[in-house]
C-alpha cells in the first residue's frame, strides 16, 4: 500500500461506523434493507492476486482491498468488497479483478469454513479515484470478442464424471 490516498480511506473504513455508513450509501440499494447492519466486521480474508504491470512487465503481488462480513436479517451470510482504484489510467481490467477478488474469496471461505454447504453472496464495491471517467462496461461480459457467446457460455461449466 505505497500510496497515501489508499492507506487514508482504508483507515476510515476500518472505523466500524464509517464503513457501516459508506455500505448502506454504496452498496446496491435492493440488498440495504435486506442486511441486518449490527452484524458487519471487517473480514480478514487471505485474497491476493498477482498483478502484471503492463508498462514493464513487471508483477507484484498484492492484497485484495478490505472485506466486510453480514448477515441478512434471514440469517444468511453475504459479504461485500470495498475495491480502491486509484488509478492513472482509465483500467478495463478493473473488473475481471473484481471478479478474480469475489471468486478468491469464496475459495477462501470454504478453506476457513470446513463443511460450509453454502456459499456467502458477494457484492463488490468500486471506489475509482481518476481524472478520466472509467469508459467501460461494468458487465464482465461486454469485455469478450464475441458477447453473444459469452452471454451463453462465459462462466458455464461442462462436467464429465
Amino acid at each position: 500500500m505505497s500510496d497515501q490516498h489508499d492507506r487514508v480511506f482504508k483507515d476510515l473504513l476500518t472505523n466500524r461506523a464509517f464503513s457501516v455508513s459508506f455500505l448502506k450509501q454504496y452498496m446496491p440499494k435492493d440488498l440495504v434493507p435486506l442486511v441486518d447492519w449490527k452484524t458487519v466486521a471487517l473480514d480478514s480474508a487471505n485474497v491476493e492476486h498477482v498483478r502484471q504491470q503492463h508498462k514493464a512487465n513487471k508483477r507484484q503481488k498484492e492484497l485484495s482491498d478490505l472485506t466486510f462480513t453480514f448477515k441478512f436479517k434471514d440469517g444468511r451470510l453475504g459479504a461485500c468488497f470495498v475495491h480502491l482504484e486509484f488509478q492513472t489510467s482509465d483500467d478495463v481490467t478493473i473488473i475481471v479483478r473484481t471478479r478474480h477478488y469475489q471468486t478468491s474469496y469464496l475459495l477462501d471461505f470454504i478453506k476457513r469454513n470446513k463443511g460450509v454447504k453454502k456459499l456467502p453472496l458477494v457484492v463488490s464495491i468500486i471506489y475509482y479515484a481518476n481524472e478520466k471517467p472509467f469508459s467501460h462496461s461494468f458487465d464482465i461480459l461486454d469485455h469478450f470478442e464475441n458477447v453473444e457467446l459469452a452471454k451463453q457460455y462465459a462462466f458455464s461449466t461442462q462436467f464429465i464424471e
